[in-house]
């Protein structure tokens, strides 16, 4: 039977990926509406969702590649919070009017969740394969349903919480759970490094 502190880090993995998938989508019902109404146009308010996979597809591979250079436990923890307070922040732009200096905010909230996504998500699958190394396909499938589980629900989420709020409210709701989550991973997830010269290992991580 596992112990405390497994099940803590099992329920914090889970929320994790979870909530991390919930950032990404909770702002798709309402935020084309929110930046028309600023003067944008759908092709500028529908780049901010493209832009987030965009940094994604570019970083994921390296951090992959490099980030096993540093302690994982400190870049998933970095990425986790910075997440967090990117969700936050981006709640916050309801107040700008200017329409260029609104999606120049919301372009550049997105661009760094993507980056703190990427090294949150690549680095807490490689601490977590270093601790089970017997157990890849199933940690990988975890974390992708998770994570899948999250980007499901969170227009749902996110369309209930502004009807009922505004335009804070899902952010406010969403970046502190995330907040929260951050900060448990810091102490469920132990400082591991993964093996510098596994070959298996690294193709793992640059898989996935």
């Amino acid at each position: 039977m596992p112990d405390s502190k497994t099940v803590l880090m099992f329920v914090s993995v889970a929320f994790a990926y979870f909530i991390w998938g919930v950032c990404n989508a909770i702002l798709a019902p309402f935020f084309p509406i929110e930046a028309e109404l600023k003067g944008a146009t759908i092709s500028q308010s529908g780049f901010v969702f493209g832009i987030y996979s965009l940094v994604g597809f570019i970083f994921s591979p390296l951090v992959g590649k490099y980030g096993t250079k540093v302690s994982q436990a400190y870049l998933n923890n970095l990425g986790a919070f910075i997440q967090s307070l990117c969700t936050l922040s981006f709640g916050f732009s309801h107040y700008i009017n200017d329409v260029n200096s609104f999606l120049t905010l919301a372009y550049t909230l997105r661009i760094v969740l993507g980056i703190a996504n990427a090294a949150s998500f690549v680095s807490l699958l490689a601490a977590l394969m270093t601790l089970y190394p017997n157990k890849v396909a199933k940690i990988v499938a975890a974390t992708e349903l998770f994570f899948g589980i999250g980007y499901m629900l969170g227009p749902s989420l996110g369309g209930l919480l502004y009807s009922t709020g505004g335009f804070l409210l899902p952010f406010l709701v969403s970046g502190l759970v995330s907040l929260l989550v951050a900060i448990s991973l810091v102490f469920a997830i132990p400082n591991v490094r993964p093996p510098q010269n596994d070959k298996n290992f690294n193709s793992n991580i640059l898989s996935i």
